[in-house]
C-alpha cells in the first residue's frame, strides 16, 4: 500500500482497488468498481504495468487479461 503514496490520484484509485480485489480482475471490471470507462482504465493499467506495481495474467479465453497487484 506504500507504493500507492506516490501515484497520481487516477492510478492510486485503480491501485487500491486492486489490492482490495481477492482475485485477477478485467479491465471491465475494475472500470466498473471505480466508476471510469474501460479505455481509461486500460490506460492507466498500462502505466501501472510499466511501473511494474500491476502485472497482466491470460484469463479463460485466449483474448482474455486479467490485471492483479505484483506482490
Amino acid at each position: 500500500m506504500v507504493k500507492a503514496l506516490s501515484l497520481r490520484n487516477s492510478s492510486r484509485i485503480i491501485y487500491i482497488t486492486l489490492c482490495n480485489c481477492k482475485e485477477p480482475k478485467s479491465a471491465s471490471s475494475i472500470a466498473e468498481l471505480v466508476g471510469e470507462s474501460r479505455a481509461y482504465v486500460s490506460m492507466r493499467l498500462s502505466q501501472l504495468e510499466d511501473q511494474e506495481l500491476v502485472k497482466a495474467v491470460k484469463g479463460a479465453t485466449p483474448r482474455e487479461k486479467l490485471f492483479m497487484v505484483v506482490q
